[in-house]
């Protein structure tokens, strides 16, 4: 199976009582439960200096970043070109949460006031993760966009609570989504 490179920017897993994170619970749907090789970097998740110290280190692997919680906040043009840029550093997969365009507004509207961030700006979202592989151009596959909250299990938790995650899914308001960039798929494509 070769070996598997992973970087998080903000990449937190959370365990609260017996609950899963999303990330953890999508990898092990996608059979990347082992990762051979794990590395947090720090730095500018835009520059280009992460991705090429660890191509410098592992060359031909391929490479799985995670990004929790971290594109909200830029503009779409500056996600897309920070996907664009790993497209050029061989066979990366990328796994995220992200919202859709509702989803954005109720976070802006209710949750980013209750953690007390009411006044953070948020611009990126995905309403589909197909179109946004087009916006990144050939090459790049989506091999996943799930529901954030599918595979968490809801036992214990408040009735309010589990509504919010059904109405979330059932919208597809806050999601997971699994990018995939291969010269297999490029010369598919191109």
């Amino acid at each position: 199976i070769g070996q598997l490179q992973h970087i998080g920017f903000i990449f937190r897993v959370v365990f609260l009582s017996h609950l899963l994170h999303p990330f953890c619970v999508l990898l092990y749907h996608l059979g990347c439960a082992v990762l051979v090789y794990h590395s947090n970097l720090a730095g500018d998740a835009f520059a280009e200096d992460w991705i090429r110290q660890i191509r410098a280190d592992v060359p031909d692997a391929p490479i799985l970043v995670t990004a929790g919680g971290l594109f909200h906040y830029f503009e779409e043009s500056k996600v897309v070109g920070l996907l664009r840029m790993l497209t050029g550093f061989g066979e990366i997969e990328i796994v995220f949460d992200t919202v859709s365009k509702s989803g954005m507004a109720m976070m802006r509207k209710k949750y980013m006031k209750q953690v007390g961030h009411g006044d953070a700006q948020m611009f990126f979202y995905v309403d589909s993760a197909s179109v946004l592989a087009g916006k990144i151009g050939s090459g790049v596959r989506v091999l996943a966009e799930e529901p954030y909250y599918r595979h968490i299990t809801r036992t214990g938790l408040k009735l309010s609570t589990k509504v919010s995650m059904a109405v979330s899914d059932r919208f597809c308001m806050v999601k997971m989504v699994h990018l995939c960039h291969s010269a297999k798929f490029h010369d598919q494509t191109g």
